[in-house]
């Protein structure tokens, strides 16, 4: 597999986990080729090097502030694994109503505090 400089390790990493040899191996004879293999994992890696801070809306209409390094991820735990937030885990299912790019993890946390500490009229706001 052919991983830019430095993503080797991270590569290596990522075939040993369970979730990367569900999602490449689990589908049809044809998606298991060494291109598509190697496409889905890139992109896979394409959406970690960023940061996102995001807000979701649950069942019963509260809000939940979050940060992830692969935000697609992230949503599904919330929805459908054991792994994801309890506070979400019994409020499903949980919709995206606001995300955010941030270069780094610091900058995310950052903004994620500052959104916390935002009351709930002021998160509403800031979603539509």
């Amino acid at each position: 597999m052919f991983c830019p400089r430095g993503i080797g390790q991270v590569a290596e990493r990522y075939e040993r986990t369970s979730w990367f040899r569900a999602t490449t191996h689990s589908e049809s004879a044809i998606s298991q080729s060494p291109d598509f293999v190697e496409k889905k994992f890139e992109f896979y890696l394409e959406d970690t090097a960023m940061y996102f801070v995001y807000i979701l809306e649950c069942k019963d209409k509260s809000l939940h502030v979050g940060s992830a390094n692969n935000l697609k991820r992230r949503l599904h735990a919330h929805n459908y694994l054991k792994s994801g937030a309890h506070y979400t885990k019994i409020r499903r299912p949980v919709i995206l109503k606001y995300s955010k790019k941030y270069k780094t993890d610091a900058e995310a946390r950052k903004r994620e505090r500052e959104l916390k500490a935002l009351t709930r009229a002021k998160k509403l706001k800031l979603i539509k």
